[in-house]
């Protein structure tokens, strides 16, 4: 599927059914925030409830698929360099986002209406050298690689300012998981 000749989707198709989704940007810069929820039941609950207009009977392919739409279509390979590594967070970047929308694009995300793949295709074209773009390459940097001690002291310390915060809760349990989601459907 290309953005440059194809609607981009507004519902999703699971086992030859299609699932009417919302599909603006506001909502999906929440996605992987609400992925990290404590307990598992209530995350998913809340997932199926925030991002489908009706919902799928099938449950994990309703999970699934809405983890390929958040990914742009295209489920990332395990494989791949990064994989796994966040770089970014819509939350803690969110000034950094929205002044590197304004600066390159003039659009003022506040105001703005997105479909949440648009939104993506204009943050990976970002220009390397916004703010938000220097703070992404500065949390990739592997220090290992810098050879002088007082720049690798200096990126470190970068590093220690632009760090991700982790959000996520500890020790989560899949009690009672089936029967609550259940519940859903």
């Amino acid at each position: 599927m290309s953005i440059l000749n194809t609607p981009l989707p507004e519902s999703i198709e699971i086992s030859g059914g299609k699932y009417g989704i919302y599909t603006d940007f506001r909502r999906w810069t929440e996605f992987e925030q609400m992925m990290e929820m404590d307990p598992p039941a209530k995350r998913y609950a809340e997932i199926l409830k925030k991002y489908y207009i009706s919902l799928p009977p099938k449950f994990f392919e309703a999970v699934y698929a809405l983890c390929k739409f958040y990914a742009g279509g295209i489920m990332p390979q395990e494989n791949s360099e990064n994989c796994g590594k966040r770089l970014y967070s819509y939350k803690q970047d969110a000034d950094y986002i929205y002044c590197a929308f304004y600066a390159q694009y003039h659009i003022d995300l506040e105001k703005e209406s997105m479909h949440w793949w648009k939104f993506l295709a204009l943050l990976r074209g970002l220009d390397e050298n916004c703010r938000f773009m220097q703070i992404v390459r500065l949390r990739a940097m592997d220090l290992n690689e810098i050879k002088d001690k007082s720049e690798r002291r200096r990126i470190a310390g970068l590093k220690r300012k632009y760090a991700l915060c982790d959000d996520k809760n500890s020790g989560l349990k899949d009690d009672d998981f089936a029967d609550k989601i259940s519940m859903l459907f």
